[in-house]
């Protein structure tokens, strides 16, 4: 290997790990605490505007308006406090009750862009978020960030 393409090489080598090292520290955890014991769940609310809806998996994403407590990195028994604009993925059980503009809906009506708060639990393992209850509000027309399409009327 010639010096100039060694010199280029760790140059990229260096570029690769400042990315990396950028990616990777984002979005650290605030603070932690234990979870309730003896079997209990921890109940929490987060907020957001839905970004994916799988009907199938019965799950969603967002990212969090506000910190919230969720599960840990690594290991179990312990929430953590992550930063706002963390992605919040939310598993929906059968019993939630899912509400659109006060309205009593079936999961099926839940959407992208509808904007959302929910109630949560962790449970004694704390690994995963599951919803007690959301409430949904339909997107104001005024927060389309699409452009405007009105007919022309031809005289």
């Amino acid at each position: 290997m010639t010096p100039t393409r060694f010199v280029h090489f760790v140059a990229l080598c260096c570029l690769i790990t400042e990315m990396s090292a950028g990616i990777l520290s984002a979005n650290q955890p605030l603070a932690s605490k234990p979870l309730l014991e003896g079997g209990q769940a921890t109940t929490f609310t987060a907020s957001g505007v839905i970004d994916r809806f799988h009907l199938q998996n019965a799950c969603l994403t967002f990212f969090s308006d506000a910190p919230f407590w969720g599960p840990p990195r690594h290991g179990s028994g312990q929430v953590y406090l992550w930063p706002k604009n963390t992605l919040f993925v939310l598993f929906i059980p059968g019993p939630t009750t899912i509400t659109l503009d006060g309205k009593k809906i079936s999961i099926s009506q839940l959407a992208v862009g509808q904007r959302i708060q929910v109630q949560y639990n962790m449970g004694q393992f704390g690994t995963y978020c599951d919803s007690s209850r959301i409430d949904a509000r339909s997107p104001s027309p005024a927060s389309h960030s699409g452009p405007s399409h009105k007919a022309k009327s031809r005289p």
